[in-house]
This record gives structure tokens, C-alpha cells and sequence, in this order.
């Protein structure tokens, strides 16, 4: 599997197992209020769309509006087609190019100066990475509260035959 293949793969059991994880906060009556899985979840989305910013060249899309669960389901959802189509069509050399501008600044500011260099290659991988790291908390959270997390690893997305993600709306009353 080439590398372009490997980050496809990647995105698309993101997409699947954040819509499992979110098909599972909405079916459950006690994540409905519940401010801490709320703001785990727009820091998650908020995160994406902070990339999906950088790739694209365009200004990341607000969550300013996004004040429950549902809201929050409805801004972060359109993420997975645009990320999808910016690897699509993003080849293997611009992959392999060197991250800089604004990230790299921001880098820098956190960080100190780079010891090493981030491809666009690897910005994939870590939006990919740091959903896996807050679907995880999300899901605990969830657990927590009374919900029942379902079971979203890699390899039961590849054994399942790589199920394209089913995103279910807020059921009626979600808020």
C-alpha cells in the first residue's frame, strides 16, 4: 500500500468511527446536557478544521454557533468530505513538501526551533492521531455519564470489510 493509499484509509476510519462515536452521544439521553463531553467534542472538531484551514488555504469554519451537541454534530460533520477530498487531490509530492507559514510559526512559538521537519503528509497523520486521542476521552466521558461507547479500533474497521461511515442526525429533543 503506497503512502496516499495509507492516508485515505486513515481518513475514512476517522470518518467512521467519529460517526459511530457520535451516532452513540446521541442516542444517549444523559450526554445531552453534559458540558464537558460537549466541549471535548468542539475542541476535537475545532481541531480538524483548524488543518483542514491550513490545507486548504482558507479560513476554518466557526464554531462560535455550536452551543449544544447537536450544533456541534452539525458544523463538525462536513469536515470528513472536504478533508477527503483535499487528500484526493493532493499528490504525492505536495504530500512530501515541508510545512511552513503559519504553522510553522506557531510551531515555533510553542515549541522553539524545529529539530526536525513536518510534511503535509504528516499533518494527515496528526488530525488523524489527535481524533483517535479525543474520540478516546469522548468516549470515557460517555461511559461515565451511562452511554455505551461502541467499539470503533482500525483493524474491526477492516475486518468489517471498510464500512463507509452512517452519520444519523440528532434524534428529535437533542439539544
Amino acid at each position: 500500500m503506497d503512502h496516499q493509499e495509507l492516508l485515505r484509509q486513515l481518513c475514512a476510519h476517522m470518518e467512521w468511527a467519529d460517526a459511530k462515536v457520535w451516532s452513540a452521544i446521541l442516542a444517549a439521553e444523559e450526554a445531552r446536557d453534559d458540558a464537558r463531553l460537549r466541549d471535548k467534542l468542539r475542541h476535537l472538531h475545532e481541531t480538524q478544521q483548524q488543518y483542514l484551514g491550513m490545507w486548504t488555504g482558507r479560513p476554518p469554519r466557526s464554531a462560535e454557533s455550536a452551543d449544544s451537541l447537536a450544533a456541534v454534530h452539525e458544523w463538525a460533520q462536513p469536515f470528513y468530505a472536504a478533508a477527503r477530498s483535499f487528500v484526493d487531490a493532493t499528490g504525492a509530492e505536495a504530500m512530501a513538501g515541508t510545512v511552513s507559514g503559519v504553522f510553522a510559526e506557531r510551531m515555533q512559538h510553542y515549541l522553539g526551533p524545529p529539530q526536525g521537519t513536518v510534511t503535509l503528509a504528516d499533518t494527515v497523520v496528526q488530525v488523524v492521531t489527535h481524533t483517535t486521542h479525543h474520540r478516546g476521552q469522548v468516549m470515557t466521558r460517555l461511559r461515565e455519564i451511562g452511554g455505551e461507547p461502541p467499539l470503533v479500533d482500525y483493524v474491526i474497521w477492516l475486518w468489517s470489510g471498510k464500512p463507509a461511515a452512517a452519520w444519523n442526525g440528532p434524534s428529535r429533543g437533542a439539544s
